[in-house]
């Protein structure tokens, strides 16, 4: 099944983020993940999504997507997303399959 990481991006120092952007791909494709969103483009539809930009990546399992994110190259090029983002981040399991419970309470 499927892993997912879920990210909210607040960019407030453009110089900074260019050095994460730069090294991106190189820390992300050895793990097989594809960029599924990247935008600043959305429409709200209920609630509040208190960041700009919003990203999905999408790896083969949640067990790839952990070793990614904790991997030396991602966490050294990470620092500099610490320094020039305000960001949430989350990581999750895909869908497969029928739903096994209700989503009402």
């Amino acid at each position: 099944m499927p892993g997912y990481v879920i990210a909210q991006a607040k960019v407030h120092d453009a110089k900074e983020i260019k050095k994460y952007l730069s090294g991106f791909m190189n820390a992300f494709s050895p793990f097989g993940g594809r960029i599924l969103v990247s935008t600043d483009r959305m429409e709200i539809l209920e609630g509040s999504w208190p960041q700009v930009r919003t990203i999905v990546l999408e790896f083969p399992s949640l067990a790839v997507a952990k070793e990614w994110y904790y991997s030396r190259d991602y966490q050294a090029l990470a620092k500099h997303r610490f320094l020039s983002a305000e960001t949430n981040m989350i990581l999750i399991d895909g869908y497969e399959g029928q739903a096994t419970h209700s989503l009402s309470a």
